[in-house]
Parts: C-alpha cells; structure tokens; sequence
C-alpha cells in the first residue's frame, strides 16, 4: 500500500479498504498490513486503525483471528439482511410489498432454471418434495416448504436473489409460522405438496408461463391467509392472478 495524503478520522482507512475492495486491489482471504504499519501509512493513530478495523468487522468485511492478524472477508448477508430489513420496518413497508418483490425474484429465478435445464437442479428440488412424505408437524412443513423456496433461489445462480430472499424470509418468517400451522391443522399440507410438485412439473416441462400460474396462485393464498380477512378485489392485491405474461 502506497503512503496517502493524511487524515484524522478513522473513516478515511474505512473507505480506503472499501475502494481498494471494489478496485479489486483487495480479495477474500487477503491479510491486511499490522496495525502499527498501517498507521504509518495512513498517517492516523493506532486507536484509529483499530476504530475503523472494528466497523469493517461490523460491516463484514474484515475478520480479526487472534494471534493471525485482519483479514478481508465476505460474511456481508447478514449486514445487509438486517439493514434492509431496518430500513422496510421504518419506511412502514407491507406484506404486500414483500410479496411483491418475492414474486419478482423467485419468477426470476425460475427462469434462470429453466433456461439452464438441469436435470440436476430438478434432482435437487425433488428431493425435498419426497421429504414431505416423512414429515410431521408444523415445524417439519415449514422447513419443507422454506427449504424448497431457498433452494430455487440458490439454484438461479444470483447472489442478489439469496440476500434480498433472506431479507423477504426474515420479515415473512413469523406470518409464514402462523399460515403453516393453520395449514397443518386443515390438513392443507397435501395441497401445499401438490403445489410444489406442479412448479417442480413446469420447471422439467420447461414451461415457464405454467411455473408462473402456480407461484402466483400459491402467493395470492399466501396473501389471503396473511391478512385478517380476505384484501379487496383489485389493486389492493399484492399482484394479479397470472394469465401467462412474463
């Protein structure tokens, strides 16, 4: 690292290491400089290095390992996740809007899948619909249906997709608790079974119009049982029923 132009703030070595980050200067697993040298080069003090280390660390870009030294990493979901999430809460978001941008990412990801034809991608998804043959219980169908909805997620290939996903799934989780349990109890599980299994049939047919009739119907019920009664007809739905158009 070249010696820089001075500066009293911490800050400074903050958005130092985040240029070189995006300058590709600095990659995951790459040591930084000592502490001792890093003031040097910076012209700051050691209280300051360590100030801005320890808001890298927050920010997951940096990981201290005792005894080791700093070290870049990517441990940024979380961050992200949790920011989002504060900024939804205080810009009073709705359920609406999250199952608006659901809808818009999962189609998406469909699409990748479908464009790529895997047979391994359709293993992988059918796998997890099997699995609802053992299990039981509430908790048991919730991670079943969070894990096949995760899973196409992961299998579009888009990092975005996985971070605003969390995002959605960590707002949603409480309400999706409740409609599950609700689910369970009327024995609509075998339906949410079947849903599952209709995409996973679109998504091997390779026919994405279909795999978008069944995401929207399943996500327009899901809206349904979010809600205390049933939303208005119209523009106060989180979207459509789909008649084909992607």
């Amino acid at each position: 690292m070249k010696k820089s132009t001075p500066k009293k703030s911490y800050h400074y070595l903050v958005e130092q290491i985040q240029q070189k980050i995006m300058d590709n200067e600095l990659k995951f697993g790459d040591k930084l400089p000592p502490e001792r040298e890093m003031s040097e080069i910076y012209n700051i003090s050691r209280n300051s290095v360590r100030e801005a280390l320890r808001s890298l660390e927050v920010l997951g870009l940096v990981e201290c390992r005792h005894g080791e030294g700093n070290f870049i990493t990517n441990r940024l979901d979380g961050c992200v996740v949790n920011a989002l999430s504060a900024l939804f809460v205080l810009n009073k978001g709705s359920i609406k809007d999250l199952l608006q941008m659901r809808r818009s990412i999962e189609l998406g990801s469909l699409r990748n899948i479908i464009e790529r034809n895997s047979k391994k991608d359709a293993r992988t998804l059918r796998e997890i619909i099997e699995a609802y043959e053992n299990g039981a219980g509430v908790e048991a169908y919730l991670e079943l249906d969070e894990r096949f909805h995760k899973t196409i997620i992961n299998l579009s290939g888009n990092t975005l997709y996985g971070i605003i996903f969390d995002m959605l799934s960590a707002l949603i989780l409480p309400d999706m608790r409740r409609e599950v349990k609700i689910s369970v109890e009327a024995d609509a599980n075998k339906n949410l079974y079947a849903e599952h299994l209709a995409l996973l049939k679109a998504i091997e047919d390779g026919d994405l119009k279909r795999a978008d009739e069944i995401l929207t119907r399943h996500l327009l019920l899901d809206y349904k049982n979010f809600v205390e009664s049933a939303p208005p007809a119209g523009a106060d739905l989180p979207f459509r029923q789909s008649r084909g158009q992607i």
